[in-house]
């Protein structure tokens, strides 16, 4: 068990890594015309891609409850959507989480699975039956992840400047979580380390995702997210599943649509 015992914690920690730098790929893949955000908005989770996921969702179920388990993950098939990586660690999770007899209320997230499967290494590598089948699905996620996010690796590019609006370039540190890495702005010779490049790709990812939070609306569009909240309910613009957190997504186009209309009728 001494190469599970390496690989499982290197891929669970891969896995945290790259799913943190999804929402960058989708910043990129903004303007794909077969699926805005590309394979990286269907893997970042399930309110990402609602059409897509639905349909996902509804095939899952029927693949789980036939006793499917490779079909439900979906790893294999490279021609399919991919299983977002909150699926696949929130599955293991829940069956760890059993065999242990560890339940929990708190909602699933992709490092809250990590590091409860990185806290059980020493039990799943030495007891638990199910321990190949886990470092297979992990080493496929890793793969798959590496896969969608390989134009943005390749080019080392980031999001916009905050400042001039210039893509800022990837300086990588020594150490090996990336706590050092920096990100470089040619034009205003400015330099973000982690925080503040995150920061950043919270703004770009807000500025082009197809769905957001009320209160996100109201911070990038001014549109009051009472109001978006009111039209979601007479029906006006779309609800668009929920985000990591729970939080209700509505449709960015419907609701400028609504804010332009309604601009317009007040001007009449």
């Amino acid at each position: 068990m001494t190469d599970l015992r390496i690989s499982i914690p290197r891929d669970l920690r891969a896995i945290k890594s790259l799913h943190a730098s999804l929402a960058t790929e989708i910043y990129f893949q903004a303007h794909n015309k077969d699926l805005p955000g590309g394979d990286a908005m269907v893997m970042l989770g399930p309110a990402a891609n609602l059409e897509a996921w639905e349909w996902q969702v509804e095939s899952a179920e029927l693949a789980f409850f036939a006793g499917n388990r490779d079909d439900w993950l979906d790893l294999d098939d490279q021609d399919s959507d991919p299983a977002p990586a909150l699926l696949v660690l929130a599955y293991w999770e829940d069956k760890v989480r059993d065999e242990r007899g560890n339940p929990t209320d708190l909602r699933a997230t992709v490092e809250r699975a990590a590091d409860y499967m990185l806290g059980q290494l020493d039990w799943l590598v030495t007891v638990y039956l199910e321990v190949e089948e886990l470092a297979r699905d992990l080493r496929r996620l890793r793969a798959r992840l590496e896969a969608v996010l390989k134009d943005g690796i390749r080019l080392d590019r980031g999001v916009p400047c905050m400042t001039c609006g210039t893509l800022l370039i990837k300086i990588w540190g020594h150490a090996t979580d990336g706590r050092d890495d920096k990100w470089h702005c040619s034009l205003c010779e400015e330099w973000s380390n982690v925080e503040q490049y995150m920061l950043a790709v919270k703004y770009a990812h807000r500025s082009n995702a197809p769905a957001l939070t009320a209160p996100d609306i109201e911070d990038e569009y001014r549109v009051p997210a009472g109001t978006v909240r009111v039209w979601a309910h007479r029906g006006d613009i779309k609800k668009r599943g929920k985000d990591g957190s729970g939080r209700q997504l509505y449709d960015v186009k419907d609701t400028l649509d609504m804010r332009d209309s309604s601009e317009i009728i007040e001007a009449v």
